[in-house]
């Protein structure tokens, strides 16, 4: 029921579909980066592009139970069409990398994925409620398998998120993943808990198997 380093899962969406890597599709920056997109219903299947392995940050052990805890420094790899390993990446917008995502409205930057691992490769586990309270209790929990949690990048503090934006690939109309935090704007006031959950494009479940069909 929790996850550990090392284990292989889908990224599942609550929108619907999962987190996928395609490296046909090369990115537009200064670095060598490919697109991630999540897949519509129907292409929420166990593939390769769709599989995901949690790995140690660079120069760290996983602890000696192997859990994967809520809080701790991890990367999420995928192998490309070219049998390389890419990670999972977002950077912060400049004007020199130019990661920003293609859908308008709110300001995001571009999430892709890449064959080195970096600072802009680490990710964490967050519970949904941004409350002081709810973070502080969680922290250094199992993650567990199977259930909506945020994953927040490490370097610019942003939350892995997807929307409606289509994206155009060898796949059909897939769905744009990008860098976004999407919370409410609630006025402080003292003695009072205002922080809202996180939006529904920010929740993410570590897929372990196939959901069991339905009874007749």
């Amino acid at each position: 029921g929790a996850i550990h380093f090392g284990d292989t899962v889908m990224l599942s969406s609550a929108m619907g579909g999962v987190l996928a890597l395609d490296t046909i599709a090369r990115m537009e920056l200064p670095q060598e980066a490919y697109s991630v997109t999540r897949t519509r219903e129907a292409g929420a299947v166990a593939c390769t592009r769709t599989a995901w392995t949690i790995t140690p940050a660079k120069n760290a052990a996983p602890p000696a139970d192997g859990l994967l805890r809520i809080g701790m420094k991890f990367n999420l790899t995928c192998v490309g069409g070219d049998g390389n390993r890419q990670f999972l990446q977002s950077q912060r917008y400049t004007l020199h990398n130019q990661n920003f995502a293609t859908s308008v409205g709110m300001r995001k930057q571009g999430c892709c994925a890449a064959p080195a691992e970096s600072i802009d490769t680490l990710w964490e586990v967050v519970v949904l409620d941004p409350s002081d309270l709810a973070q502080m209790e969680s922290m250094g929990q199992p993650v567990p398998a199977n259930t909506f949690v945020s994953l927040k990048h490490v370097n610019t503090q942003v939350s892995l998120y997807s929307c409606d934006h289509k994206v155009i690939n060898k796949y059909g109309n897939e769905l744009e993943v990008s860098g976004h935090t999407e919370s409410g704007l609630a006025k402080s006031v003292w003695g009072t808990r205002s922080a809202q959950m996180l939006g529904v494009g920010n929740h993410w479940a570590f897929t372990t198997a196939e959901a069991e069909k339905a009874p007749a």
